[in-house]
């Protein structure tokens, strides 16, 4: 229900005016959601989109945690050859933001453990 909504949205940036704030790209949401249902292509296109839109505002928050998405996708989606590209992703730096190094750090984890075959 909610996908249907979100995707026409994809092409714009969320920004809150009272705040001043700039939440990047409308296309990762659409992305994490297409995540949600395995839909790989889809949520790969998504996340396509948003990197570069995020790079260009230079919202470095916002591109930590788009890298982090799509390279969360790619692990999810379990292909051989999405690792090196997952690896690339989240190598990025993240700016001292605690969360996203934990988060980042997971996903380097889950990639060792897909190494190891554990």
């Amino acid at each position: 229900m909610l996908y249907p909504r979100l995707e026409p949205l994809a092409g714009q940036v969320h920004v809150l005016v009272l705040l001043l704030t700039c939440e990047g790209s409308i296309a990762r949401p659409p992305g994490l959601l297409a995540t949600c249902f395995g839909r790989w292509e889809v949520a790969e296109r998504h996340f396509e989109q948003a990197l570069p839109v995020d790079e260009r505002l230079g919202v470095r928050p916002c591109v930590v945690r788009t890298r982090r998405s799509y390279a969360s996708m790619l692990l999810d989606c379990g292909a051989a050859s999405d690792a090196a590209r997952a690896a690339e992703l989240i190598a990025a730096e993240t700016l001292g933001m605690a969360r996203e190094m934990i988060r980042l750090q997971r996903l380097r984890e889950r990639m060792e453990r897909g190494r190891s075959g554990a």
